[in-house]
């Protein structure tokens, strides 16, 4: 449902929309919340903000788990940087026993440690990680092609293209599976994701809302 769209951009250890993915690139105010989520400036890299994607998202049909999201934010409201030092030792400690859902906690809690490094840009990685659960065993094969061959494609144009460690091609990476599949790719989240190279974030982000949306 369209309420179901929540603005907790204020929330401990959760940055958001009035930030480097947001408006002016201004990091968000402690405390607070906002009732929209504001559209990205012409000076963010990104086409979206990860709030303004939900919404594209829901409008479109796509099933995202918002309680689920609003469960990982009433859970990240804990966090205190003082007592836990970085969001992705929270999230390694977090117990989800107050968590109702029918997701894997495990694949869960490891898309919540390798996204959380994306509050040094200030990105709202809740609703990247709700969007990444959601996605179908199919939908996840299919984005990494897309990733796979987006990146390939650079090759011409840079020679970071060629740091990508891609163990599997998407056909192999499609033959793969279980846990086998997951394994592969959280590997290339995590070389994309938890990179020192912003190129990579922003590569990794617009990419996932190109393939995701590409008519919004």
């Amino acid at each position: 449902m369209r309420q179901g769209i929540k603005s907790h951009e204020g929330s401990p250890g959760v940055v958001g929309p009035s930030s480097v993915e947001g408006r002016n690139g201004k990091g968000a105010a402690s405390g607070g919340s906002s009732s929209s989520a504001p559209a990205v400036s012409a000076s963010s890299p990104f086409l979206f903000t990860s709030q303004e994607f939900v919404g594209k998202m829901v409008d479109r049909g796509f099933e995202v788990d918002l309680e689920l999201r609003n469960q990982l934010y009433m859970l990240s409201s804990a966090y205190a940087p003082a007592e836990h030092g970085t969001a992705s030792r929270f999230w390694k400690e977090c117990s989800f026993e107050r968590i109702h859902t029918a997701r894997c906690h495990q694949r869960l809690r490891r898309l919540l440690i390798f996204f959380s490094v994306l509050e040094k840009y200030r990105v709202n990685y809740i609703n990247l990680v709700v969007l990444f659960l959601s996605m179908t065993p199919q939908q996840q094969r299919n984005l990494y092609r897309h990733y796979y061959l987006e990146w390939v494609k650079r090759g011409s144009r840079s020679s970071e293209a060629s740091s990508i460690e891609w163990l599997h091609t998407p056909r192999e990476f499609s033959g793969l599976g279980g846990d086998a599949q997951e394994t592969a790719w959280f590997y290339i989240i995590e070389q994309f994701v938890c990179s020192e190279h912003f190129v990579r974030v922003v590569f990794f982000i617009n990419q996932f809302y190109t393939y995701m949306a590409p008519f919004v």
